[in-house]
């Protein structure tokens, strides 16, 4: 089975500001509206997030050490699972490259192993259980976001082949990612301080789904109610002021 030619990317952070009840509510809200549709005009994807994200741990990994969980869709479905990890190796000379390639699988296996700047990376096949149950909340939180107009779509263009191997010169490089086109999914949001004085208010950005509610109208002692729609937001999402994210404290979408 080949690997889809394109990846969408959902940061950590993003991901943690879902709840199961929202993404099942909003998935409601989208096909009762009609404006449900399918990534890829229902072709085949691959959704990447940050493993210890889907435990309810982002940033438990430094940058040292990430180690992502990859999964190919098709509509819906789950197809195949893998796990992508990248080690930082900074500095390291040229002619020695290849010797900590060799190092790498002797010490963790599951190769083959390659370079990408300073990192070390493999990509291994992922039969767990609980990551399969999770990929279609995976598939619903990924159709939200691109529904949405505030999310930024970051493209990443594919890697190119090297010049020697252009050349015909040489072996081609061990992964099979060469042309998968990424598609980073962010919001930039503000820095909370705790300037703000006093307030109950959650400090961290979070997804509100679209919802309806009863709207009152007309005389005060004997109001009549409409049905009115408010529309998805994301709370203490400001776009004039991206900064760093903040470290999240509490999460839901979380593999059982």
């Amino acid at each position: 089975m080949t690997t889809p030619a394109l990846r969408y990317h959902i940061t950590d952070d993003l991901w943690a500001s879902f709840t199961v009840e929202q993404v099942n509510k909003q998935i409601d809200r989208l096909t009762s509206t009609g404006r449900y549709s399918l990534p890829n005009n229902g072709g085949a994807y691959t959704v990447r997030v940050k493993s210890d994200a889907l435990v309810g741990y982002p940033g438990a990994m430094d940058d040292d050490h990430q180690e992502f969980n990859d999964f190919d869709m098709r509509g819906t479905a789950c197809t195949k699972m893998r796990t992508f990890e990248r080690r930082r190796f900074p500095q390291i000379a040229l002619d020695h490259r290849q010797g900590i390639l060799k190092e790498c699988a002797a010490r963790w296996g599951n190769g083959p192993y390659w370079w990408e700047g300073d990192y070390v990376c493999n990509h291994v096949s992922n039969e767990s259980a609980d990551d399969r149950a999770i990929a279609p909340l995976v598939a619903k939180v990924l159709i939200i976001l691109l529904h949405d107009r505030a999310t930024h779509k970051i493209e990443i263009e594919p890697r190119q082949p090297s010049k020697l191997h252009k050349l015909g010169i040489g072996k081609k490089r061990p992964d099979v990612f060469d042309d998968t086109s990424e598609i980073v999914l962010t919001i930039p949001r503000r820095v909370y301080t705790g300037d703000n004085g006093g307030t109950h208010a959650s400090p961290r950005m979070h997804y509100r789904a679209e919802h309806v509610r009863q709207q009152p109208y007309g005389s005060r002692s004997h109001p009549q109610f409409r049905e009115v729609v408010i529309e998805e937001t994301w709370v203490n999402y400001d776009p004039n002021e991206p900064g760093t994210p903040i470290r999240l404290r509490s999460y839901k979408l979380v593999k059982s």
